[in-house]
């Protein structure tokens, strides 16, 4: 990623021409790295390939439609934009009480997949996944819920999958693990139309 003042701004072609995967202006305001940063990512992700009748497909499932609980803007954004880039739709909620809340009002067709911040206000991701699974175990369901942390500190991948969490994976997000954990925990599903992505707005 290429920093340059305005006075450098007629070299940013041969910069990118160079290999440069974006660049900011100087003075950076925080909007304009993080949409580049977010762009960078984006670029170096593989597109996922449509399926015949148009839907998106990773590898040979259908895209899948997720629950992403986190409450940082910048993680929303690049695991949003990685989640796009691979064919899925998702959801957002902004902690936990907003995850239930999405899983209660989500369907017939609800989740294939959750994506769990741990560390989040009010409801964090440990006591969200712990009541996913008591309303698993009233419906007879399994949804599987993929932890994300910014503290990976010894233990906390047990207390994840002691609270009910299926996978683990830390942030910064790396995209071949994210991808890898996806794919490792995906539901076996037909392939059907998947609904739009949309912010999860209470009420």
């Amino acid at each position: 990623m290429l920093l340059a003042s305005d006075q450098h701004a007629r070299d940013l072609a041969q910069c990118v021409a160079l290999g440069f995967a974006g660049h900011v202006l100087k003075p950076i305001e925080q909007s304009d790295l993080f949409d580049a940063i977010l762009m960078a990512v984006n670029a170096r992700l593989p597109m996922a390939e449509p399926a015949n009748d148009g839907t998106p497909r990773l590898g040979n499932g259908r895209g899948l439609h997720i629950l992403l609980a986190e409450d940082n803007i910048v993680n929303q954004k690049v695991a949003g934009g990685i989640l796009r880039k691979l064919g899925h739709t998702f959801v957002l909620a902004n902690n936990g009480r907003e995850a239930i809340e999405a899983l209660k009002n989500c369907g017939r067709d609800g989740f294939d997949m959750v994506l769990m911040d741990v560390q989040m206000p009010g409801m964090d991701g440990l006591e969200a996944t712990r009541s996913i699974r008591m309303r698993d175990k009233a419906q007879g369901t399994h949804t599987p819920v993929i932890a994300m942390t910014a503290h990976a500190m010894t233990g906390d991948r047990e207390r994840c999958l002691d609270a009910g969490m299926d996978g683990y994976i830390g942030k910064p997000i790396r995209v071949a693990e994210l991808m890898e954990e996806i794919q490792r925990h995906a539901p076996e599903i037909p392939v059907a139309a998947s609904p739009a992505s949309a912010p999860f707005n209470k009420g």
